[in-house]
């Protein structure tokens, strides 16, 4: 037998070098070890300082980690470097940086506010008052030195690292023609000088504020060391771990000195631009939007990608976040420019753009995305520095990743994110290749989901209400919310907009509607939920008092207007968040909405209104993603660390860490598709369900890994036009996704059969759906199928419900709290070692010893008209070569929604009993419409608990299920709430003669739902029943009990 090869990762330079020191400018590494314990994050885990040579002493520790240098000459390669992993996948890189800049004259206000010819023609000829935007185009012609040392990144732990040292191509400091290029016109430089004051005296503030500022990172994010006098490349590959599986990422970033001489806007720094090639034909791209509406999703390859259906001056800034570098009028080295590609081969290029990070995706003509191909994800750790954005052409296999930086350069050192890129082998991502890349931003991000409160489950005045509200209907809800308490008990209630006079004057009580929203917070406690409040801080209307008092403080955009905010139904004003007083302002806000009013939960809106694009504001030197981070940075420390933070209309990389809570989606709507005279054919963020739901399946994947996932709210009331089809189709994606529950109607006006809808997802469960077709979805970016897996194996619910904690919840009546702790133990935690993502802790339900193991998945239509779905076989396993969901007797299949039994064989053809596979399983759905499947074992001569009509999931309403008994079955189910329907079970019986079903003492109807056939000729194995069930919540000990006699 031959031996196994094992897997290596090589990252290369191809520097021009000699066998001898060919060593420094190459690591080769394997499976990485960052996924396993967590590694703390040292100034101090530094490299010792390097030899004569400029190599540290650490290689003795990398060869025993198995982070090793490859002593191989690459001068005869074409590219700058190379990141080549198993069966061929290689990622190359065409250049080592590119960086994208204009004169800093042209970026400040007094010029771009100008007709750019009435105010300088004066003083320059007209050759010289050609706008410039230069390119310096380093490869390794500009390499200086490399060195080789040990680093530390967070969480990520110790790292090998490969330094390139670049020498800069323009020679601002010694020629006196670029000099003469850069300098401004003599009109312009007193302006200029005035901003580079500015920016220098507000540099020095913050340096000095973030001495004393509050930061919610335990750790530094890198230990690398600074340098002043060259452009440095960091590479990085994490050292590896023999127990861990996850294929090692490549990561790098750029430090960039400033140019002592010269003021210059630096625009772009791209940082990877050329190819990848996963060794087999890519087919779908995963796709990124800017912030919470923004479109995400898997587009197929040739598919043009999902565009808003609105004109810029009402959508555009809800989904500018990065840009690639403009095509320039001077390259360096010159010999380049000859070699530029026109405006339309860019457009062709650049066909996909996907902000912060994209996916790559082979499928293999699977429909299920863990029986895929190779995968490649790249993008940045995090969003603090620069947005960074990726452009992909028409094939899939060429790249460029663009930092925008859209600023001044005043810093000593100016820095870019940490990027992030790999190739990723088959069957080593499990369920979805984007995984270890969410992990990484996750704990780099310090991210703590589910860590600041329970899970979320509520009511919201906006959907029902929008801005008519008072006290008064107010107060009619939250007392209809107590009176639910029994049936749909909420934690929360979030007062939205419509309480102030307009948007920033956020004290400014609407007159005969409002009085103090301290009496609103105590009304929403006196109901026994969090009071929750909504304010877009960094927003204002036009007519507001804020604005007019403050007009310096409206971001303004080059040509000196009012930044461009979208229309979300007006234009508003977005706040500079790079202003100290705006800042203390949003500050004095949030501080009175907590601290003053008593609100615990905060719904913080439209944040992306923080960093619009424009260079109207106070600080140039501030990036768009600086300030944002800033921005965020602000609302926590003034909130506080235990308030409940829901961001919306956030950009999604600057919120890990700093929210607790992430709408995921566009607005909801009370249509499918948006309403007319909205364009219905729209794939942006206008409101509707379907956008809802795209987003919240796309995104599942962020949910108890960033954040708390919000879907938005669930819509019931007859005042929509939602059929029952599409409104339990929006349940299923709340419920299979375990994201926020709000309701957001008149509840006194919703009639019983919607409301019943939502007591069959709650209590929520803690458990995240996987969505299994996410990167082979063909409808737009619309997947289909989710999975979740309930068991009994586990001791974990035991050993909870034995808790003083558990206690503690029964005395509170908070019925979340089962969710939650189980939701805590499978997210994403900073500070505990890391799960192996095949345990799918995530997507377990914990259900009480008896019931077993099984799998539930939901098939959702999205299609205008009924379709057939289908459930792929391997689909039907819940955890990987687990054969719970596979025997010789076939397979219980339950439908939740609609209360039907079918049985499904083992064997795709019924003459070859010996397949183990499950055969294909379809069902017929109408448009828009959801059903839940839950596909368990038969054990025959056992009774089996099939499923209810009373929680979707099927298992998560029993307490206890008792076959101990000869020919008597127990079934104990939860009686905290009141709940109405059906149990249905399998007895092992065929005659069904001596059948007795009691609830508690007295005799329950039962009838008969199905019979389950065995294999191989026999008929009848037993027989389906379903039996009427009340559950009174009355405290009494008869009370959900139901027993079986047969």
């Amino acid at each position: 037998m031959p031996e196994a090869v094992e897997e290596k990762w090589i990252f290369k330079l191809n520097i021009p070098s000699t066998a001898n020191d060919a060593e420094k400018n190459s690591i080769v590494t394997t499976q990485a070890a960052t996924f396993g314990q967590h590694t703390k994050t040292s100034a101090s885990s530094s490299s010792p300082s390097p030899d004569a040579d400029g190599e540290s002493d650490t290689s003795n520790t990398a060869r025993e980690k198995k982070s090793l240098l490859q002593n191989q000459d690459l001068s005869e390669s074409q590219c700058c470097w190379q990141y080549t992993g198993p069966r061929g996948m290689n990622l190359a890189s065409n250049t080592l940086l590119k960086l994208s800049y204009r004169p800093a004259w042209q970026g400040i206000p007094e010029y771009t506010n100008s007709s750019r010819l009435t105010s300088c023609c004066r003083c320059r000829s007209n050759s010289e008052m050609e706008e410039e935007q230069v390119w310096e185009i380093y490869t390794q012609e500009q390499v200086v030195k490399t060195e080789k040392r040990e680093i530390a990144i967070r969480g990520m732990g110790k790292c090998q690292a490969i330094q390139v040292f670049l020498k800069p191509l323009f020679d601002h400091d010694n020629d006196d023609a670029s000099q003469e290029r850069m300098s401004p016109p003599r009109e312009l430089q007193s302006s200029l000088t005035l901003h580079r004051e500015r920016m220098g005296q507000q540099q020095r503030s913050d340096q000095e504020e973030q001495k004393e500022a509050w930061s919610r990172f335990t750790e530094v994010s890198d230990s690398s060391p600074n340098h002043t006098n060259h452009i440095v490349v960091t590479f990085a590959v994490p050292l590896t771990n023999e127990d861990s599986t996850c294929d090692p990422p490549l990561l790098w970033k750029v430090d960039l000195p400033r140019f002592q001489s010269t003021d210059v806007c630096l625009d772009t720094m791209t940082i990877f631009e050329g190819t990848v090639d996963l060794s087999e034909d890519p087919t779908h791209v995963y796709i990124q939007g800017y912030q919470s509406w923004s479109f995400t999703g898997s587009i197929l390859k040739g598919k043009k990608q999902p565009q808003p259906a609105l004109p810029d001056m009402f959508s555009k800034a809800f989904n500018f976040g990065g840009t690639p570098c403009e095509r320039p009028t001077l390259v360096f080295p010159e010999t380049n420019m000859s070699k530029l590609p026109s405006v339309h081969e860019l457009q062709d290029k650049r066909m996909y753009q996907s902000d912060y990070f994209v996916g790559i995706t082979t499928s293999q003509g699977s429909i299920l995305d863990e029986s895929g191909g190779p995968a490649f994800v790249c993008g940045w750790l995090s969003q603090h520095e620069q947005l960074g954005v990726v452009n992909i052409d028409p094939s899939l296999t060429q790249l460029e990743m663009h930092a925008t930086h859209r600023a001044h350069l005043v810093a000593p050192i100016t820095t870019t994110d940490w990027a992030y890129v790999q190739l990723v082998t088959p069957h080593h991502y499990d369920e979805e290749p984007l995984v270890h890349y969410l992990q990484a931003a996750a704990a780099f991000n310090e991210a703590r989901p589910l860590q600041n409160g329970p899970i979320l489950t509520g009511w919201c005045s906006w959907y029902h209400y929008y801005e008519n509200i008072s006290e008064e209907n107010l107060r009619e809800n939250f007392a209809k919310l107590a009176s639910l308490q029994d049936n749909v008990p909420t934690n929360v209630a979030v007062v939205d907009d419509g309480y102030m006079t307009a948007w920033g004057d956020w004290d400014s009580f609407k007159p005969k509607k409002f009085t103090d929203m301290t009496i609103v917070s105590q009304d929403i406690e006196r109901n026994g939920m969090r009071p929750g409040l909504w304010l877009a801080p960094f927003a204002c209307d036009k007519h507001s008092v804020i604005a007019k008092q403050n007009p310096e403080w409206i971001i303004r955009n080059d040509k000196g207007r009012p930044a461009n905010s979208s229309n979300c139904g007006k234009f508003f004003y977005g706040l500079d968040a790079t202003n100290p007083h705006v800042r203390a302002y949003v500050a004095k806000c949030i501080r009175r909405a907590v601290k003053d009013w008593g609100f615990q939960v905060l719904k913080i809106d439209f944040l992306y209104a923080a960093c619009l694009e424009g260079n109207g504001k106070y600080d140039l030197s501030m990036t768009r993603a600086q300030a944002m981070h800033l921005a965020l940075q602000t609302i926590r420390e003034a909130a506080g660390p235990n308030v409940f933070l829901i961001g919306c209309g956030c950009p999604v990389g600057v919120g890990i860490g700093y929210v607790d809570g992430m709408r995921v989606s566009a607005d909801t709507g009370p249509t499918w598709y948006p309403a007319f005279p909205l364009p219905w054919w729209d794939h942006g963020t206008l409101p509707s369900l379907r956008a809802m739901i795209r987003n919240s399946m796309t995104r599942a994947s962020y949910g108890h890994r960033w954040w708390h996932n919000d879907p938005d709210c669930l819509l019931l009331g007859k005042t929509t036009s939602l059929t029952n089809d599409e409104v339990a189709t929006a349940c299923s994606v709340v419920g299979m996704t375990c994201g926020m529950m709000l309701l957001s109607d008149d509840l006194t006006k919703v009639p019983a059969d919607r409301l019943q809808m939502v007591t069959k997802i709650f209590p929520m469960t803690g458990a995240t759906a996987v969505v299994l077709d996410l990167h082979s979805a063909t409808d737009q970016g619309l997947p289909s199928i989710m999975r979740l897996w309930c068991t009994d194996k586990f001791d974990s619910l035991e050993e909870y419900r034995k808790s003083s904690a558990y206690q503690k919840s029964i005395e509170d009546t908070d019925h979340n709290a089962e969710a939650t702790h189980f939701g805590r133990k499978a997210s994403f935690d900073f500070q505990e070692p890391k799960s192996h993502p095949n345990d799918r802790k995530r997507s377990c339900i914990h259900v009480a010893k008896g019931l077993g193991t099984w799998t539930t998945i939901s098939l959702t239509n999205v299609a205008d008209e009924q379709t057939v779905m289908h459930i792929p076989p391997s689909a039907v396993h819940p955890l990987p070569s687990d054969e719970a969901a596979s025997s010789k007797h076939g397979c219980h299949v339950f439908s939740f929604w609609s209360g039907n039994y079918s049985w499904a064989s083992s064997s795709a053809d019924p003459s070859k009993s010996s397949n183990k596979a499950i055969g294909p399983l379809s069902h017929k759905l109408g448009k828009h419409e959801s059903e839940i499947f839950h596909i368990k074992s038969v054990t025959p001569g056992v009774p089996q608990y099939i499923g209810s009509d009373m929680h979707f999931s099927c298992g998560y309403e029993v307490l206890s299920f008792d076959t101990s008994q000869s020919n008597k079955l127990v079934v104990k189910l939860k009686t905290e709430l009141k709940r109405e329907g059906h149990v249905v079970l399998f007895l092992p019986v065929v005659d069904t003669t001596n059948v007795k079903a009691f609830a508690g003492s007295l005799q329950a109807p039962w009838s008969i739902a199905g019979s389950t056939p065995g294999e191989e000729g026999v008929e009848c194995i037993g027989r389906i029943i379903k039996v009427a069930v009340t559950i009174n919540a009355d405290g009494t000990e008869e009370d959900g009990e139901v027993i079986i006699e047969y």
